[in-house]
């Protein structure tokens, strides 16, 4: 008798602890949820190059192109970041020159901004122009 109450206990417990510990906010990510293909496009309007990275919010480790890697954006023709994130994920960008100019969340992700980011969805997001 023991033995068959125990299953039925464990996943009412199990339902407890949802209940009581929800995942957190940001972990937006459904049964339904997946990884897309988004292309986010940048044109350089600064007198000197540009470096650019995109940045996961809620996935820190995720950095396109690469933790090591970015997009060099040498004239004013718009460049397309093209990247495959996870449907419903905040991503920021990050510019910079070799000077002091930054823009977005800015070299390393480490700065605040408002307009810089998007909700990672399949499809074209336009262009942002990067001006001193």
């Amino acid at each position: 008798m023991r033995l068959r109450i125990l299953p039925a206990l464990l996943m009412v417990l199990a339902a407890a602890v949802g209940v009581l510990f929800p995942p957190p906010m940001h972990a937006q990510q459904s049964a339904t949820s997946q990884y897309v293909n988004l292309t986010w496009s940048f044109r350089n309007s600064h007198p000197n190059i540009i470096y650019l990275q995109l940045y996961a919010q809620y996935n820190k480790g995720h950095i396109w192109p690469a933790p090591d890697k970015y997009w060099v954006l040498k004239d004013s023709e718009a460049h397309s970041a093209k990247i495959k994130c996870w449907e419903g994920e905040k991503i920021c960008y990050g510019a910079w020159t070799t000077g002091r100019d930054e823009w977005g969340v800015g070299r390393g992700n480490k700065r605040s901004c408002k307009g810089c980011c998007i909700t990672c969805s399949a499809g074209n997001h336009g262009t942002k122009n990067l001006a001193p």
